[in-house]
């Protein structure tokens, strides 16, 4: 059935981001559960007939014929499947103005484009399913190579990117609800619940209320970092950050510098791995209570090969996972590590960060952040870290036998390769039979070039394969592993870093509140009331900043929680990028299994060696 079909090939991108080499990562996301899987309701009415187009005559086709089934059954080219996860479905459909951006890449004009969207697209319908999808891609083949068992022709397929369309903006299916910390906890609604003050909190406002005005400048950059950060709208920004090999410098003792890229921006920086260092150092000052990986080990000599394709991924590992945090990517510093042309060195001595933490610089408002914070939360920590030593302890496996499994496909290409050597050397030295006039013999070693050509073919596709993994779904193994561990030790940073005096401070309140009561309006007894005044309002200051830092502490781990939640949707990405890539390259293998197969009937039969 495929032969009776358009088939189609075309330049594979070198770019392996997500499926099937790039892609943008737009998830379709219910507001109320960012995690929900997406349902459609059935729409059965807005199935129109094939028939009933009136581009195409009713003697053409059979009765009950329709784009949505005229292909059921038939095994289709691969390109179909590429332009079908280049489409982004959601779901089992497909958007309209996903399916005219791929057809248009035809090449046949926006006629054509319009006559097939016509063809394949309901009326009214704004999605297609894929069947219809398929449908509407043989009719482009067909109009490429006006019907002659045409190849489907898509230039810069590999180059497309839709982003998936978010169905609330479109069709609301459920009424909206009150919106919780449980639904997403990194949304700031614009009415925020406030704090219930007590006796104490009532003492803060008058003493704070000076800075009120400071606070609402600093609330405004929280509220727009924030607004970034809701689940749909974070996929569709994410970033892609590339580290390669520039130059080594230095004469005795040489360092290499690395070429920055960042695929959002348009920019490309040289920085050193010094540079890196200080950038990693340099946001852990800034956001301790962040998830922040760590950086790939540095190592003073023998700088080989191997080490340095190992560091290149740790750094692009690190990078990425800093570029798509939703508050870290909006830092200053991380702009400027990005974009920064001038020498980064001189830059860092001249220009000194502020390496206060987020709380101090920031100075939020803390009451306006506690409704966010589960009430439950102790509980989910002691959960995750109960869980994650396991999770990477497993992440750990899985990695080192996903290498050894890649090893075993190197392993295995080489030896194909080199039977291949000792096949066409067995062709040497059997070209010509002991037996006079003998051409069947003649036949088999004709048949050792066509085996060992198409062995050769197939140890290259499986160079290829193992490539694919190992920067591929290696890579994303490795990365899941290392957000795992990172949250572990923001966790251990919080423990030291969250100490405080309140509860001593309250009692001293409390203790220094009874004396001003008992001595206030004793004769002799002023200077003494004044002091306690002044040492009560001291540190009921002092315990009120500790008491707003406690809240944004929690509020912070509150969104590492999420953002810890929310990579499970890039191991979902991992695996089906990875079982696509294994398509591909099986497909490729049984064609050159099969092409062989072709050849291998001309050999000849038992009774010519008689």
């Amino acid at each position: 059935m495929t032969e009776d079909l358009p088939t189609s090939s075309f330049t594979p991108s070198s770019n392996n981001y997500f499926l099937p080499n790039s892609r943008s990562i737009s998830y379709a996301v219910e507001e109320e559960d960012p995690w929900s899987s997406v349902t459609f309701e059935p729409v059965d009415e807005i199935r129109q007939p094939f028939n009933q187009s009136q581009n195409i005559s009713d003697s053409l086709v059979s009765d009950g014929l329709a784009a949505s089934n005229v292909l059921v059954g038939v095994d289709v080219p691969e390109i179909f499947d590429t332009a079908y996860i280049r489409a982004s479905p959601i779901g089992d459909r497909v958007s309209v103005e996903a399916v005219e951006t791929i057809v248009s890449l035809g090449g046949l004009g926006p006629k054509i484009t319009e006559q097939i969207v016509a063809l394949t697209v309901p009326s009214g319908a704004m999605y297609i399913t894929r069947n219809e999808f398929n449908c509407a891609m043989a009719l482009l083949g067909f109009a490429q190579k006006n019907m002659e068992l045409p190849t489907t022709s898509l230039p810069g397929l590999e180059y497309v990117s839709i982003k998936r369309a978010n169905p609330l903006f479109t069709v609301s299916l459920k009424p909206k609800r009150h919106q919780t910390f449980d639904d997403d906890p990194w949304r700031i609604p614009s009415n925020s619940p406030t704090m219930n003050g007590d006796g104490l909190v009532a003492a803060y406002t008058s003493i704070s209320s000076g800075i009120t005005n400071k606070n609402e400048k600093t609330l405004a950059v929280m509220d727009a970092s924030n607004a970034s950060t809701e689940s749909y709208q974070w996929f569709l920004d994410l970033d892609q950050i590339t580290v390669s090999v520039a130059e080594k410098e230095g004469f005795l003792f040489t360092h290499i510098n690395y070429w920055v890229q960042s695929m959002q921006r348009q920019t490309s920086v040289r920085r050193r791995y010094s540079d890196f260092y200080w950038f990693w150092e340099t946001l852990l000052k800034r956001y301790p209570f962040r998830v922040i990986p760590n950086l790939p080990p540095k190592k003073m000599s023998n700088k080989d090969k191997i080490f340095l394709e190992r560091r290149i991924q740790g750094l692009t590992r690190f990078i990425n996972h800093i570029v798509r945090h939703p508050v870290l990517k909006n830092d200053e510093e991380v702009i400027i590590f990005l974009t920064e042309q001038s020498d980064f060195a001189a830059w860092r001595k001249a220009k000194l960060p502020d390496l206060r933490e987020d709380f101090e610089r920031l100075h939020p408002q803390t009451e306006e952040l506690e409704g966010f914070i589960p009430k439950d939360l102790d509980e989910r920590i002691k959960q995750v870290k109960e869980r994650l030593p396991k999770t990477i302890e497993k992440y750990d496996a899985l990695c080192s036998i996903m290498e050894n499994m890649i090893h075993l496909k190197e392993a295995r290409a080489k030896k194909m390769k080199q039977y291949k050597d000792n096949l066409r050397e067995l062709s040497d030295i059997e070209h010509v039979c002991f037996v006079t006039d003998c051409n069947a013999c003649k036949k088999v070693v004709q048949a050792y070039d066509s085996v060992g050509t198409y062995i050769d073919q197939k140890s290259t596709i499986m160079e290829a394969e193992a490539a694919t993994s190992a920067l591929g779904v290696l890579e994303k193994l490795k990365s899941h592993r290392e957000i795992c561990a990172s949250f572990l030790e923001m966790l251990d940073r919080k423990a030291q870093l969250e100490l405080n005096t309140i509860n001593a401070l309250y009692r001293r309140i409390s203790a220094n509140t009874a004396k001003v009561n008992q001595n206030r309006g004793v004769p002799s007894l002023e200077a003494e009331v004044a002091r306690l005044d002044d040492a009560i309002k001291a540190d009921t200051e002092k315990m009120i900043y500790q008491q707003r830092r406690n809240t944004y502490i929690r509020y912070c781990v509150a969104n590492e929680l999420s953002y810890l939640h929310k990579q499970q949707a890039f191991v979902a990405i991992l695996y089906q990028s990875f079982v696509h890539e294994q398509l591909q390259y099986a497909r490729r293998s049984v064609e050159t299994w099969k092409a062989l197969e072709a050849l291998l009937c001309e050999m000849p039969k038992p009774e010519e060696f008689a």
